[in-house]
């Protein structure tokens, strides 16, 4: 996301789940999103416990983004992982991001 790079960042809730990398065509009519970053397991509908594999195509209940909610996609990768909502002042406008959704420890750095 524009202006997240070093930018300082608070945790404020972190879930064991399956992350998914997914493309998908919005519902609202953007142009498709390839290898989206990240969607969870909650948020694809009739998930299971066990998650989906790559190559899976589902219905995206998640609404992070405009035209996720009902959208098909197609997962590019899974990753069995924790994720984290974070809050963090963008570098590039100074204006505060609240609860994005999601990022991975391998995206996050300990200050």
């Amino acid at each position: 996301m524009p202006g997240m790079k070093n930018a300082e960042a608070t945790v404020k809730g972190a879930y064991k789940t399956y992350a998914y990398v997914v493309s998908y065509t919005p519902t609202n009519g953007d142009k498709k999103v390839n290898n989206h970053k990240w969607v969870i397991n909650e948020e694809v509908a009739d998930a299971s416990e066990n998650g989906f594999e790559k190559g899976d195509t589902v219905k995206l209940e998640g609404d992070h983004m405009a035209g996720m909610k009902g959208a098909k996609a197609k997962i590019d990768d899974v990753k069995n992982t924790t994720v984290y909502m974070v809050d963090y002042k963008s570098t590039e406008s100074d204006k505060m991001v609240k609860n994005h959704k999601w990022m991975t420890s391998d995206e996050l750095k300990s200050r």
